[in-house]
């Protein structure tokens, strides 16, 4: 089922919805509250859904609407961490040479010898189900 998220300034709505039929199945609204944390919602969420007789696999796609300005929901450097958030891609390259590297510390440490300068780092959040997001490069001389 499509679980359909419309989040407004004053209000969160969610519903979950039969596509074949466009039938509305359960409907929860809960305020807005950027205080909240995403994990926060997923747990009010699941124990909503299983109130209603269904579970998280019962979802099978997510659309959400909002008119919340980007920078209330979190940016690029300070992104919202949820459970989709799965750690940071880190890749050093010369032009040449490339290193890739994915893990959660908010700094890494590269074997650069084969590499020739100047390096270019960048650095991206990675979410399980987008992918990498806005990536941070700096160039190492």
């Amino acid at each position: 089922m499509l679980l359909a998220i419309d989040a407004g300034n004053t209000n969160i709505v969610f519903a979950l919805v039969q596509p074949a039929t466009r039938e509305i199945r359960a409907r929860w609204r809960i305020a807005t509250d950027p205080r909240r944390t995403a994990d926060e919602y997923a747990v009010w969420l699941s124990q909503l859904l299983q109130l209603e007789g269904y579970t998280r696999e019962d979802v099978t796609a997510v659309i959400i609407s909002t008119v919340v300005p980007r920078h209330l929901l979190g940016s690029s450097m300070n992104p919202i961490r949820s459970i989709n958030w799965t750690g940071y891609r880190w890749v050093a390259t010369d032009g040449f040479n490339t290193i890739t590297l994915d893990g959660t510390a908010y700094s890494e440490t590269f074997d650069a010898t084969g590499c020739s300068t100047p390096v270019t780092v960048t650095v991206a959040q990675i979410n399980r189900i987008t992918g990498p997001g806005d990536e941070v490069t700096e160039e190492i001389e």
